[in-house]
This record gives C-alpha cells, sequence and structure tokens, in this order.
C-alpha cells in the first residue's frame, strides 16, 4: 500500500512538470504522426462541404471533373497545415489522401515509375537502395508538370500529362500549369472549363454553354485573359451577396431576376457577351435601387413613356387607336431609355427627393451621408417645426404613409421629420451624391432663401427705427438664432410691415403680461376673501391693439422716401401689402442646426450668407445712382415686355437732350442776352435730367454730376459779365446725330453773322412772326443759313 501511494504521488510530480503551452519540447510539434493525421483527416471533412467552387461544375453531367477540381482545392488545405510545423509537414507526407490525389490526377499509373529513384553509386555497383518518394512528393511531381486544364477536363485519359507548358493564374487556385493547345481564348481562366467548337443553343438552354470571351473586368481578375458565363454570373452574385442592399439590388437571389429593365439589361449584357466590369453593373443597380425605393421614378417614367406612346403612335382608321392596342404593346427598352433621357426624368426625381427632404424638416445634404459624416438615425435627428401649424395648404404632407393621417391619435401635430424621411437609403454612388448635393442646394435656396430675405428686411428695418448697426446685429447671430427666426410665421409671408409687425408684438406681449397679473390679483384677492372686481380695467381697452407712436410713423415715411435707408436697394424691391400673402411652400424647420455635419451646414451658412450681402453692399452715390439706373433700365424692360406690340414707341434716351442743348449753345454764341436765356434753359433741362436719373432725391455726397453744372453754370456767369463767349464744355456721354447740324451745300467755315441780321431777327420775333424753339437755335432762311466765306 505504501509503495503505491508513492508511485501515484510520483505520477502526480511528473504530471506537474509537464508544461502544456509555451516552448516546451513535449508540445504540439512532437505530436505522434498518427494524431497529426487524425486531425488533418477531419479538417478536411469539416472544409470540405463548405468550401467554394466554381458552379460550372455542379452540372450534374460533369460530376467526374468535378471530383478532380474539389481535390485538387483540398490539396491546398493540407500543405497549409503541413505549414503549421516541419513535424507535421513531414508526418502529413504519408497522409493516405495523397495516394487518392495520385490516383484521380493519374488514373492509369503512367507516371508511377517516377516514384521510385534509383540512383548509381559512384563506383557504378548496382547495389545502391533505390528511393522511394512520398505520396505528397510524388503527387506535386505530377501536377507541376502537367496541363490542369486537361485533367480536369478529361479526368479518365491520360491527357495533358508531362506536358505543361506554360504557367497561369487561377483566382481559385493559385499558379498551374497548362500545355501549348489551350491558348487564352480555348478556355475559362476563372473555372478552367474547356470551351467547345461549336455551341449551340441547345447547350444555352441547357446551362452547358460555356461563351468564352476575353476578359474586360481586370479588377475582378487579374491576370485572366478569358471568362465563361456561368463564372460571370456566380461573381457577380458573390461580389453582392455580403450587402443586403447590394442583394435587394441584384434580384435579391443568385438567379439575378431583377425586375429593373436598365439593370437586368446591363447583367445580361455582362453575362452573356462579357461587356463591362462587375463594379459598373453593381454601381448601375444600386443607383436604380436607390431611386426605386427614395424617389418617385417609376411613376414619373410611366408617365412620361405613356405621353410618348401616345404622341409616337400612328393613328388608325377613326383617329384614335383601340384599347386592344394599348394593352397588346409591350414595354421596348430603346423607347424607355430616350424617353428618360429626352425628359430628364432622373433630374426631376432627384429634385423631388431633396424638396421632400427640406420639407419635412431633414436638413441634412445626402452627401454627407454619403462621406459617412452621418448616419440618420430617430436618435441624433432633432424634431421640426412647421411656422404655420393652423394652414392645412401650407404643411407638408408627402412624407406620410399610406392611409396615415397628418395628426396623431389625440388630435396633436406629428413628429416631423417623418421615419419615411429619416430612413431613406444613403447614396450608393458617387453621382448619385453629387446629383443630389446639386439638387439640395438648389432646392433649399429656392425654398428657404426668400424667408431669409424676410429675416434681413426685418433686422434692417429694426435696426434703422433704433439707431443700430444691422451688419454687427447679423454678424452676431449664430445658425441657432436664424433658425429661430425662421420658425416665425411673419417671415413666411410677403410684404409685411416690419415696424407694424413689432410694434403689434409689443403690444400682445404687453397685454399678455397684463392679462397674468390680472390673474394674479384676482386669485390673490379670492384667497383673501374679497369678490370685488377692480374697476380700472375696461374690456374695450384690453380688445384695442394701440396705433404705432407718430415718431415711428415719421420714421417709416422717411425710410420709404430716402434712398440711404438702411435697407438695402435689393430689399426695397419688396413692397408693402395690406394683407400680406403666405410663401409657398413652407417647410418644417429644424429646433437645432448647429450640430449638422460640414456639407449640410455649409448649406444653410452658404445661403444666410448670401441673404445678408445686401447689408454690406456701397452706399456711396456712384454706386446709388448705378443701382437706381439699373432699376430703371429694368423696369422699362418690364413695361415694354408687356406692353403689345402695337403701343410700343421707340424711348428717346434721356443724354439725347443733353447733346442737343451742348450743340445748340454751340451753334449760338451771338450775345449775352440769349446766353443767358439758353444757360437758364439749359440748366433747367439738366437739372430735370438729374432728377429724373437719381428720382428727385439728393444724395448725401454730392455727386460729380452736380459738381460739374455748377462750374459749368459760374463759367457762363463770369463770361456775361465779362462780355466774352462762355467757355464750351466738352460732350462726354450721348450719341451724335448729323442731323442736328446744319447742313452746307459747300465745304468751308460759316460765317459770322452781322448786327444788322440779328437786329433783324429781334423785331421779327417782337412781331410775333417766328417763336423760339426750346433748345435755343435761331430760325434762320436756308440762304442765310448757307452763307460761307470765300
Amino acid at each position: 500500500m505504501p509503495v503505491r501511494i508513492l508511485s501515484i504521488a510520483n505520477a502526480d510530480d511528473e504530471r506537474k512538470r509537464i508544461v502544456f503551452k509555451g516552448k516546451s519540447a513535449l508540445f504540439w510539434p512532437h505530436l505522434p504522426p498518427e494524431v497529426v493525421r487524425l486531425i488533418a483527416t477531419f479538417h478536411l471533412l469539416n472544409v470540405a462541404p463548405e468550401a467554394q467552387g466554381p458552379e460550372t461544375w455542379q452540372h450534374p453531367q460533369l460530376w467526374p471533373s468535378r471530383f478532380v477540381w474539389s481535390l485538387i482545392r483540398d490539396t491546398y488545405e493540407v500543405e497549409k497545415l503541413m505549414r503549421v510545423y516541419p513535424s507535421w509537414g513531414v508526418a502529413l507526407e504519408y497522409h493516405p489522401f495523397w495516394r487518392q490525389a495520385c490516383v484521380m490526377i493519374d488514373p492509369q499509373d503512367l507516371l508511377i515509375h517516377h516514384a521510385v529513384i534509383h540512383p548509381t553509386s559512384k563506383g557504378g555497383s548496382a547495389n545502391a537502395k533505390p528511393i522511394r518518394l512520398s505520396p505528397f512528393q510524388h503527387f506535386r511531381n505530377i501536377f507541376n508538370c502537367s496541363c490542369i486544364v486537361c485533367r480536369i477536363n478529361y479526368p479518365f485519359s491520360p491527357n495533358g500529362l508531362a506536358v505543361a507548358k506554360r504557367a497561369i493564374t487561377n483566382p481559385w487556385l493559385g499558379q498551374l500549369m497548362t500545355c501549348k493547345d489551350h491558348r487564352k481564348s480555348t478556355f475559362c481562366g476563372v473555372c478552367l472549363r474547356e470551351a467547345p467548337t461549336m455551341e449551340g443553343e441547345t447547350e444555352y438552354t441547357q446551362g452547358l454553354s460555356v461563351c468564352a470571351v476575353e476578359n474586360e473586368d481586370d479588377q475582378t481578375w487579374p491576370g485572366v485573359e478569358t471568362t465563361c458565363r456561368t463564372c460571370r454570373k456566380q461573381w457577380i452574385w458573390l461580389a453582392a451577396k455580403h450587402d443586403p442592399l447590394d442583394r435587394e439590388a441584384v434580384g435579391g437571389s443568385a438567379q439575378l431576376a431583377t425586375d429593373d429593365w436598365e439593370v437586368r439589361q446591363a447583367i445580361e449584357a455582362f453575362v452573356d457577351l462579357g461587356e463591362g466590369m462587375i463594379k459598373d453593373v453593381l454601381e448601375l443597380a444600386k443607383e436604380k435601387h436607390w431611386y426605386k425605393v427614395n424617389t418617385k421614378l417609376a411613376d414619373m417614367l410611366s408617365q412620361a413613356l405613356a405621353a410618348s406612346r401616345y404622341a409616337g403612335r400612328a393613328e388608325g382608321a377613326d383617329g384614335y387607336a383601340s384599347e386592344d392596342e394599348l394593352s397588346e404593346e409591350e414595354e421596348d427598352a430603346e423607347l424607355v431609355s430616350i424617353t428618360e433621357d429626352a425628359a430628364g426624368i432622373r433630374e426631376l426625381a432627384m429634385t423631388d427627393f431633396a424638396r421632400n427632404r427640406i420639407l419635412d424638416g431633414h436638413w441634412v445634404n445626402p452627401t454627407d451621408e454619403f462621406n459617412m459624416r452621418w448616419v440618420s438615425i430617430s436618435a441624433n435627428t432633432p424634431r421640426a417645426r412647421h411656422p404655420c401649424p393652423w394652414n392645412p395648404g401650407s404643411v407638408f404632407d408627402g412624407a406620410l404613409e399610406e392611409g396615415e393621417a397628418g395628426v396623431d391619435a389625440d388630435g396633436g401635430e406629428l413628429a416631423h421629420p417623418r421615419p419615411k424621411t429619416i430612413t431613406a437609403l444613403r447614396p450608393p454612388t458617387y453621382n448619385i451624391s453629387s446629383m443630389a448635393y446639386q439638387a439640395y442646394v438648389k432646392q433649399f435656396r429656392d425654398i428657404v432663401f426668400p424667408a431669409m430675405q424676410n429675416v434681413v428686411r426685418r433686422l434692417a428695418a429694426e435696426c434703422e427705427a433704433d439707431g443700430k448697426d444691422a451688419v454687427e446685429i447679423a454678424r452676431s447671430m449664430s445658425m441657432d438664432d436664424v433658425a429661430a427666426a425662421l420658425r416665425e410665421e411673419a417671415v413666411w409671408r410677403t410684404g409685411v410691415d416690419w415696424l407694424g409687425w413689432r410694434a403689434n408684438q409689443q403690444e400682445r406681449e404687453r397685454r399678455r403680461r397684463r392679462d397674468k397679473d390680472d390673474d394674479a390679483e384676482s386669485t390673490s384677492s379670492r384667497s383673501s376673501g374679497s369678490h370685488v372686481t377692480s374697476p380700472g380695467l375696461s374690456t374695450t381697452t384690453l380688445q384695442t391693439t394701440p396705433s404705432p407712436p407718430p415718431s415711428s410713423v415719421k420714421d417709416d415715411e422717411a425710410m420709404s422716401s430716402s434712398p440711404v435707408s438702411a435697407l438695402p436697394p435689393p430689399l426695397e424691391s419688396s413692397p408693402i401689402h395690406e394683407s400680406p400673402k403666405l410663401m409657398h411652400p413652407i417647410p418644417y424647420i429644424p429646433l437645432k442646426v448647429s450640430h449638422l455635419p460640414e456639407y449640410s451646414l455649409g448649406t444653410f451658412r452658404s445661403a444666410w450668407m448670401s441673404a445678408c450681402a445686401p447689408l454690406y453692399q456701397c452706399y456711396c452715390s456712384i454706386c446709388q445712382r448705378r443701382i437706381m439706373q439699373m432699376n430703371a433700365a429694368n423696369s422699362a424692360a418690364a413695361a415694354q415686355d408687356q406692353a403689345p406690340a402695337k403701343d410700343l414707341a421707340p424711348p428717346t434716351p434721356i443724354p439725347q437732350v443733353q447733346v442737343e442743348i451742348v450743340r445748340a449753345e454751340e451753334e449760338e454764341s451771338e450775345d449775352d442776352d440769349d446766353d443767358e436765356e439758353e444757360e437758364d434753359g439749359e440748366s433747367e433741362l439738366e437739372m430735370s435730367e438729374y432728377e429724373v436719373v437719381l428720382g428727385g432725391v439728393t444724395p448725401r455726397k454730392r455727386p460729380s454730376q452736380d459738381l460739374d453744372v455748377e462750374a459749368y453754370s459760374d463759367a457762363k456767369t463770369d463770361a456775361g459779365l465779362r462780355g466774352g463767349s462762355p467757355p464750351k464744355r466738352a460732350r462726354t456721354d450721348g450719341s451724335y446725330s448729323p442731323s442736328m447740324v446744319p447742313m452746307s451745300p459747300s465745304p468751308g467755315r460759316l460765317r459770322k453773322r452781322p448786327s444788322e441780321e440779328l437786329e433783324e431777327d429781334e423785331a421779327s420775333q417782337g412781331n410775333g412772326e417766328h417763336k423760339r424753339s426750346r433748345t435755343g437755335s435761331h430760325p434762320r432762311s436756308m440762304s442765310a443759313s448757307a452763307e460761307v466765306v470765300a
């Protein structure tokens, strides 16, 4: 008994000294060869059922070739185990698997004599022992010198044994050897199936056709020269099956049965003819799937297609097409493609998607989702509020599901944006992202920009009335402040009197506070036992809205009459209406926008900066004249376009009057009295012209034109006092017409009229024979005007 106890204790001590991890002499590298081969056997049993392979060999008639191909694939799995430890490699060289592999690749044992090496001794003795190669070494020798394409396609014949000439690269098996008969166009470089010389419709319907064509997709199969029909179809599914959206885009199954005509046509062109690349086919499928889920492309295309069919159909005997012809007419892919491209259906669908996204209050640019800067979920999407929820005509209901009402079960407003808008698919490709970005920016400016302009108008009007700087106030506003301003109802109306609106808001606030104080006083009086109502308050007083103070009215009149007001010229184009109208459409406004990603916040900030741009315009007299002249020209052009053609008359430009004045002034310089009269008439006309240009308002700075008028008037006055002729002023604008100058019959210098003729003219004017023209030119006879000095 003590001896047995001692042996057990020694065994326990020996077991404790054995280390089962780390660098120990008794570990995995020193497992018995039988155990290593058992591990390899179970590894093959686990890997073989789940291993993938070409679908070409899954046909029942090709089962012998499938065995050879599967055997070659499994040899790579056993070789992986042989490289774990050197001792495992030695043990697995004699695995029974290699004997079966030799039988499959050389069923007639034509190369069995290469399994034994008979060396010769140096002395020429024949007593040297032969060296028998392991089954693994024998298999590798046969594999490296034989054509694998021949061995797979002809497993029961000796074709391809020891005739290898060149190496190829295979996506499944790596580097292989082929013979000289198998060139690039004679077999598939993916599944290694040999292409027959002739193929007909029977092989195509049975699924046995190869349809080997030149490989155009170097990204999917680098180094492969030819592919077959089955491999092209299989690899489309292998590239799409890992992503649920891609699987749904190509049809949802390995059969690639999609209902979209364009995707189906692209898949058939690639599978049957090898045209294109798998990446392009998947991108097209994802784009069409995105349009189908997120937009109304199918409905728009069907309507446009129906219109084009009716327009292009030949009329029947009665002038109309029968209903049977309409029902029997099949969908033509070419007609659908032409209709979609000509009508711009995709652009319309993308515009509708961006518009609905903005109207529902989900102000996230789709490009941010494409770049993975934002993942739209309900948790990170702020709720949006409508500025005018009381108006059913302005509330957006395009995001509601079928049969869903605009209110919840309690009769309250539904939460926006709706889950349909939030869970929209992200743009799958760069093309869709670019189109969505451009459509979103354009629709955002079309919808939100007018309201932002109203915010700037209100800001400018209030700052002008309060004597503040509108630029500083606008600069200090954050994006959340702008969003808060957009949630007010008034900014979504046209023609609002902002000072009156502010006065009403202040009065409403005072009334609310007064009512609150009255409620508090009444509550306190009831609690103290007093039931007497204060006589100081009257219902008529509470219901009366006070008018703005006279100072504000004067300020409003001054602002409307002065061009140098705080309202920038582009903002003054919006007149004030007695009953402002609501804009259309009016979107839901998010409660917070500062957390938006880069492109979304950039779109919002860019629209706000464009709305604030008039606040930063120059107010000098030159810029004001330019703006007024431009507005006058635009108004004249608009009036000319609206007037009928028969009522139109060629307008006389204002500078032409000045040119005639200057020309008439140059013609007559006879006496000082006439010059003074012409001075009065000319200055009067020029000032009237200047008032017409500036709208009858004197700017803050004196313009250069005013200074020229004064300088010219002073010069003429001084000249009249001195008795000389006034200085001539160069004509700087207007057009010159030869009809303004009296033509002489012959070239020469006009003579100076003597004083006798002047006296005769004055006498004739006194008798009422001739009247002086507006321009101040003297009426003279043709003979007198044609006299020249020799």
